[in-house]
């Protein structure tokens, strides 16, 4: 005598609709856990006037672990995965206006009459390097609890490693900003031929313009622009790219700087895209390698010898197959400006909102939304149809009804927007005097410098020389200093503040470690961010 087929609580209709839902919850990014399916089950079979609801369900007001179990069992085109942690930021820029932005400008420094060859077009960027790994997988006692590894540090010391490929599968030498202030040259010893270093003034290990205006100079002499024969670099617009010393040097060298649009780099750049992820994996293989040498036993490992672990991880990661796949899969080269299909930009579908403002206050390089015409194609495709599902008799309640997806409020009409990044050619004339203008503004209100004790202003007045003509000397005195937390109120006469240009708050000149003549201030902070 055969088995009936076990009677379902949810018909294959439902859980039909189920997958589907699984599978675009996970598409923009905001995917259920198994405790979720377990609740949107329950959820469904009350919605739906399920016949076969078990009193566990009731109960617990979820579905049983074991439906869970036997539901992926049925459905196998669904899995549990551990998701990768994606900024909100990343999900919101990468829309379609932006990339078209970015492949238009991309296009019309291809087209110029210098025309650009693949060795021409180079894409630099920097990665973190720490004295302190992760541990790879060993041998222990099966079914014990918990297995220990040594690492250096509870906390590792940062270096950063700059990079730059070109398009047919080249590299230069890498370029090394060590948390010092000086660097010696015997440091370099053990790594790759021709590398290069340099110290910071703050010593924090990150890059500042100051180090990439010599990074700059490390670039050229290996890639050798002439007018005849100009460079392409393809870079992100994080503040230490874009001062004007760095665009003047790059124009007088005939480099073309574009970049790309803010938050996109993770699927626009080749060196992210198939080259550091290979890279940081061989730089942690060497450093476990080092960690568990007999010779080292007992030792942390100090700055000193990441260069030698990048010597064994840097020719193993640089091959031609890894730079030209990145290159390729970013549509940059061979240029293909629809690489990336609408399907694509549907982790914009929560952030997809109109701007509800007047006419003549709209910016006209900014759409009014980040991607409604591409969202609204994937709501209404086949992929992942949710809404063209058989209909019964009774119109069934399906999971996007009994659990939507969120999406953000229209913008306020005449709230303050906090200018956006786009990508720009940063050495064509109008975009590097525009930054100027931008860069002289931001120098004129970031600073303030307090005179003298008969210039402090009293409770109730203004401050003189105040950034902010309208912020009462209440608030004023309640910002303190980024390093030494000094209260505002309480400094001396003649100190001078400075205001970080991406979070907008303040610390004393010395502190920061800069002088009056830098025009642009990141603290320490925004950079690692």
């Amino acid at each position: 005598m055969g088995y009936g087929q076990p009677r379902l609580v949810l018909n294959a209709q439902l859980e039909e609709n189920i997958v589907a839902y699984a599978k675009k919850a996970a598409a923009i990014f905001y995917g259920i856990t198994i405790q979720g399916l377990c609740e949107l089950a329950y959820s469904l079979a009350i919605a739906n006037d399920a016949p076969n609801i078990p009193n566990s369900w009731a109960k617990n007001n979820k579905a049983g672990i074991d439906w869970a179990q036997a539901f992926l069992k049925r459905n196998p085109s669904i899995s549990i995965r551990k998701p990768e942690a994606t900024s909100i930021q990343r999900m919101i820029n990468f829309n379609p206006h932006n990339v078209s932005m970015f492949f238009n400008n991309l296009e019309n420094v291809l087209n110029r009459p210098a025309g650009f060859q693949g060795d021409q077009i180079w894409n630099v960027d920097e990665t973190g390097v720490t004295t302190v790994q992760k541990p790879c997988k060993v041998l222990a006692t099966k079914g014990v609890k918990q297995v220990a590894s040594a690492v250096s540090q509870e906390r590792g010391t940062l270096v950063t490693l700059c990079c730059a490929v070109n398009a047919i599968g080249n590299t230069i030498p890498p370029f090394f900003v060590f948390p010092r202030k000086k660097t010696q040259d015997h440091w370099l010893l053990t790594a790759p031929p021709g590398s290069d270093a340099s110290g910071s003034h703050t010593a924090s290990g990150w890059m500042t313009d100051e180090v990439f205006l010599k990074y700059l100079s490390h670039f050229v002499k290996y890639t050798k622009p002439t007018s005849e024969r100009p460079i392409l670099l393809i870079l992100d617009n994080h503040p230490s790219h874009i001062s004007i010393e760095a665009i003047d040097f790059a124009k007088s060298n005939n480099i073309v700087m574009l970049s790309f649009p803010p938050h996109c780099s993770h699927e626009l750049q080749p060196l992210d895209k198939s080259v550091y992820g290979p890279l940081k994996t061989y730089i942690n293989q060497a450093s476990d390698n080092w960690m568990r040498d007999p010779q080292n036993a007992g030792k942390s490992m100090s700055i000193h010898i990441i260069p030698k672990l990048v010597s064994y991880a840097f020719p193993k990661a640089m091959t031609p197959e890894n730079i030209t796949a990145g290159f390729k899969s970013t549509g940059i080269f061979p240029f293909d400006k629809n690489i990336f299909p609408p399907e694509k930009f549907i982790s914009c579908y929560t952030s997809d909102r109109p701007l509800e403002v007047a006419d003549d206050n709209k910016d006209e390089e900014e759409p009014s939304t980040s991607g409604t015409t591409v969202a609204t194609e994937i709501r209404q495709g086949d992929e992942p149809s949710i809404s063209e599902l058989p209909s019964t008799s009774k119109s069934p309640v399906y999971a996007e009804d009994v659990r939507p997806f969120g999406v953000r409020e229209p913008k306020k009409a005449g709230a303050t927007q906090r200018k956006k990044g786009k990508s720009q050619i940063f050495t064509d004339t109008p975009v590097k005097e525009q930054l100027e203008k931008e860069k002289q503004k931001k120098k004129s209100k970031s600073r303030k410098r307090l005179l003298d004790e008969k210039d402090r202003p009293t409770s109730g007045q203004k401050k003189k020389n105040s950034s902010n003509d309208n912020v009462p000397v209440e608030e004023e005195n309640k910002w303190l200093c980024l390093y030494c937390k000094e209260d505002y109120g309480a400094s001396v006469a003649g100190e001078i503040w400075i205001m970080c240009s991406m979070c907008e708050e303040w610390a004393h000149e010395d502190c920061a470690g800069i002088n009056e003549s830098e025009a642009d201030f990141t603290c320490e902070l925004c950079c690692h961010s």
